[in-house]
């Protein structure tokens, strides 16, 4: 855990001091690396609350309307085939069972898509809401979806995936190399994982709405570029195979989200794409 006083200012990546991002407001409690454009959170203060917070039933709910819903079964119709492509079809690999597992949902768009493609799938967060399990336990009572409830880092598993998928959940993890090394031990020597995160190279820029709603509450604790999450990959024993900012706003709204993320697929750094 990132400590008080000096330490809390330096950067995690690069090891130089970094800058305060903003002298008020949900930014004052984080810093950024002028070289690198790390972003960390330097104030620790309520962090706990926070974190348990958007875990919250309720935070679900609100989330789970028809906008909500279709946005992460987009994000599942987009990214599909290539990651299918990538752990399955480029080997030729007998069908299944293919085993897919998310990390973090807050929707179950994205692993019931996987669901309905065969795949064996596990769903993992902090705590599942009941009123989920509930609604899918007809698919739980089919052997192929199985819940996990606890913390990612500490996950002790001997199952291996053919596909991971971590969307926005590397800016919450205390440290992001090890958890970098540990999708690399979940990944089968074919798989592949999907992770996306806030784009720090844009974080500097304040003035864009929706920036802030990565910085406050203070549940946020690193975000990168692609440039360094891609240092963190190799560091990790990982490659970075696709990477990309997001473009595909809702026409005539949102626009500033294309400033809000990046994504990018990884695969172990051994293994050779042709």
């Amino acid at each position: 855990m990132m400590k008080s006083g000096k330490a809390a200012y330096v950067c995690p990546v690069c090891g130089r001091e970094g800058m305060k991002a903003a002298d008020q407001g949900p930014a004052v409690y984080y810093h950024r690396c002028s070289f690198c454009d790390t972003v960390w959170l330097s104030d620790r203060s309520e962090y706990e609350l926070a974190r348990k917070d958007i875990y919250d039933e309720n935070y679900v709910t609100k989330m789970n309307g028809a906008a909500g819903i279709n946005g992460y079964r987009r994000l599942a119709e987009r990214y599909f085939y290539l990651l299918h492509y990538l752990a399955c079809a480029a080997h030729k690999r007998r069908p299944g069972p293919f085993t897919f597992a998310e990390i973090g949902f807050s929707l179950p768009s994205v692993f019931t898509y996987f669901f309905n493609y065969g795949y064996d799938v596990t769903a993992m967060d902090m705590r599942v809401p009941d009123k989920l399990r509930n609604d899918l336990n007809m698919l739980v009572e089919s052997g192929r979806l199985h819940f996990v409830e606890g913390d990612f880092e500490k996950w002790d598993t001997a199952q291996r995936f053919d596909v991971l998928w971590l969307s926005h959940v590397l800016e919450h993890f205390e440290d992001t190399l090890e958890v970098l090394r540990k999708i690399k031990g979940l990944l089968k020597e074919t798989g592949v994982a999907f992770i996306s995160s806030p784009d720090a190279e844009n974080m500097k820029d304040f003035g864009v709405p929706g920036l802030l709603g990565h910085l406050h509450p203070k549940e946020h604790l690193f975000m990168y570029s692609l440039k360094t999450f891609g240092v963190l990959c190799a560091k990790a024993g990982l490659k970075v195979c696709f990477r990309e900012r997001y473009q595909d706003p809702v026409p005539g709204k949102f626009e500033f989200v294309t400033k809000m993320e990046w994504r990018a697929i990884v695969v172990p750094r051994e293994r050779h794409l042709s």
